[in-house]
């Protein structure tokens, strides 16, 4: 059973005999491969089988989250946007109520200042006044006469 794993030449020294005169495959027979226990082996493959995907998981990562932030606001803004134009317009009709309401109040707290709306409420007054007394001259001349 081979493994992938082989032990890693250690530099030679000048006594010993160079290796690269060796063919490829000779050189490989000779070195003895590592003794791992079955289960570790596994689990060895299994790491290296999985680390290409945890890299790529790792390095997309950030995207992947910026991703989810660009469609969260691409779905967001468009409603926010028309709520902030509604919002504005309600804005602009409250502030010209307001402004007519104030316009309005002045106006009425002018009218008790005013010598004009005095003399009518007087007239008005008077007028009651001489069309009570004309109706009870009426009702007097009525009884009166039989």
């Amino acid at each position: 059973m081979t493994t992938p794993f082989r032990q890693i030449p250690q530099p030679r020294s000048s006594s010993q005999p160079s290796q690269m005169s060796r063919s490829a495959p000779q050189a490989r027979r000779e070195l003895p491969p590592w003794t791992l226990h079955p289960q570790t082996r596994r689990r060895c493959l299994r790491a290296n089988s999985l680390l290409p995907d945890y890299f790529e998981h790792m390095a997309n990562e950030p995207s992947i989250g910026l991703y989810h932030v660009q469609e969260h606001i691409r779905r967001s803004v468009p409603f926010l946007a028309s709520t902030q134009r509604a919002l504005d317009a309600q804005k602009k009709k409250a502030e010209d109520v307001c402004y007519d309401l104030d316009f309005a109040l002045l106006t009425v707290k002018g009218f008790h200042e005013m010598d004009g709306f005095q003399k009518i409420k007087r007239q008005i007054s008077a007028s009651i006044m001489a069309i009570e007394a004309m109706e009870q001259q009426r009702q007097q001349q009525e009884a009166q006469q039989p």
